[in-house]
């Protein structure tokens, strides 16, 4: 079992999207897309209370040789938006989740990260 003690402000995890030959694993990952714990990765008691919210999402298509990324954000006024290229669009909570997923970024509820960053 791996755990953790103290639970970083942004907790960013990546999934491992290629085998090792480089072939492109498109299975789907179920994850939650509104406030969330992480009860099971941490001993600590006061750590078990912790809410985060996920804030970010980097996706990704193609193969280990070619693909193209773009990435999903919650905006401040709680819409979410798609990032990609030079092209920006509000987008449905119902797109996030899919096997193009590639890392998720999660932000502590509570916690402002420029309060966190420049203190």
């Amino acid at each position: 079992k791996m755990s953790v003690w103290r639970l970083p402000v942004v907790l960013t995890i990546g999934f491992n999207r290629f085998d090792m030959r480089g072939d492109k694993i498109n299975k789907y990952i179920d994850f939650p897309v509104g406030r969330c714990s992480f009860v099971n990765l941490v001993d600590r008691p006061s750590e078990k209370k912790k809410v985060y919210e996920l804030r970010a999402i980097g996706n990704h298509s193609g193969s280990l040789l070619g693909g193209h990324y773009w990435a999903y954000s919650k905006g401040l006024d709680g819409n979410w938006y798609e990032f990609n290229d030079s092209h920006v669009k509000e987008i449905d909570v119902g797109m996030l989740v899919s096997s193009n997923v590639y890392y998720l970024v999660y932000e502590m509820v509570g916690v402002r990260i420029g309060e966190v960053i420049y203190s």
